[in-house]
C-alpha cells in the first residue's frame, strides 16, 4: 500500500510505502522514476542534462544530497524482518 503526501508551494512529495507488497510495487515505481529523469543507481544524474532537457520537475520525488546525489523523498516501512529488497540495479539486496 502505498500514499503521496505532497506539499503546495514547494512540490515537493513524500511517498510512504507500507507492507510487504507495498515495498515491492514501490521499488519498481522508484526505479521508473529514476529511468525516466536519467538519474542512475548511484544516484548521480549526468551533466549534461539532455535526458532531462532541462526539466527540473524530478525534485518533486527526489531530494539532492550535499554530495550531488538524487535520493527518493520516501519512507518504506515493513515490519516482516526477513524480507529482502534489492538494493541496486545489480541484484544485491539489503534486510529491511
Amino acid at each position: 500500500m502505498g500514499s503521496r503526501l505532497c506539499s503546495g508551494s514547494q512540490r515537493e512529495c513524500i511517498s510512504i510505502h507500507v507492507g510487504q507488497m507495498g515495498v515491492q510495487i514501490s521499488n519498481a515505481c522508484w526505479e521508473l522514476y529514476c529511468l525516466e529523469h536519467g538519474i542512475q543507481p548511484d544516484g548521480q544524474m549526468p551533466s549534461d542534462k539532455t535526458i532531462g532537457g532541462g526539466d527540473d520537475s524530478f525534485n518533486t520525488f527526489f531530494s539532492e544530497t550535499g554530495a550531488g546525489k538524487h535520493v527518493p523523498r520516501a519512507v518504506f516501512v515493513d515490519l516482516e524482518s526477513g524480507y529482502d529488497v534489492p538494493c541496486d540495479s545489480m541484484g544485491k539486496s539489503c534486510v529491511l
